[in-house]
């Protein structure tokens, strides 16, 4: 019987030997893409910047979170090549939910989790595309394992830090004070999720969101014409029956 140290580290050897493959895999691939495009010209832009700036400087004049312009000022200083920045964004992102992983169920159950994670679609599209939400997502993670490991103020700073790349991440803010406030169990969650659901299908939810006060630039260009009509192209129609079912099927799990 291989004893508890050995098992670890032969785990987690296989765990190190099964990433370094994979990033040499994905080194072959281009990188260069879609969002990571904007994202390596910001990167180009702040390093520039910041020879002549300092960093509260640069955050007046960069429109991203200050969480993620510190990190894109770091990679700075170490890479100016697009292909390496994706790796190291690539190599970021996974580590995130992996340490999640690793202090919530122990460290021999990070290479198993990775395996799954790596091939799961909605990581790639976070790692390689929407950088910015798969760094706020890893850490949203990290702070639910320490949520529940009954550490309430950790994980309410570490969701704050989430926010810093990208702001969406205070709705979670937001959802864990309503929680602790209200001590709002299951029960009431069902009857709320019962009640979105009825506005999704009915498609008041799209009239009800235009009184929220939100602003982004952003919105302007996915909510226009050009926007839904490639999305509609993409499979991914606004208020589509598989995201309602989806939904469902983790709430019944």
């Amino acid at each position: 019987m291989i004893k508890q140290p050995t098992y670890l580290l032969l785990v987690l050897l296989f765990g190190l030997l099964f990433f370094s493959m994979y990033l040499l895999l994905l080194s072959k691939q281009n990188l260069f893409q879609s969002d990571m495009i904007a994202y390596f010209n910001n990167l180009q832009d702040i390093h520039y910047l910041i020879s002549f700036n300092s960093v509260s400087d640069i955050f007046k004049q960069v429109e991203f979170e200050k969480g993620f312009i510190i990190i894109q000022v770091i990679i700075g200083y170490f890479t100016n090549n697009s292909q390496t920045y994706g790796l190291i964004m690539y190599s970021l992102i996974l580590l995130l939910p992996l340490t999640a992983a690793g202090y919530y169920f122990g460290r021999d159950s990070v290479p198993f989790i990775m395996i799954h994670y790596v091939f799961f679609n909605v990581f790639n599209t976070m790692s390689l595309i929407v950088i910015r939400q798969g760094i706020a997502f890893g850490i949203l993670l990290i702070s639910l394992t320490v949520y529940l490991k009954d550490h309430k103020k950790t994980a309410m700073m570490l969701m704050l830090l989430s926010a810093q790349y990208h702001s969406t991440a205070y709705f979670m803010v937001f959802a864990l004070i309503i929680i602790e406030l209200f001590k709002i169990n299951l029960k009431l969650l069902l009857y709320v999720w019962g009640f979105t659901a009825i506005l999704y299908i009915m498609n008041w939810n799209q009239k009800i969101i235009q009184y929220i006060p939100f602003d982004s630039k952003y919105l302007d260009s996915y909510t226009s014409d050009l926007g839904i009509n490639q999305s509609v192209i993409n499979g991914q129609m606004p208020n589509s029956f598989r995201y309602l079912l989806a939904s469902a099927i983790f709430l019944l799990w």
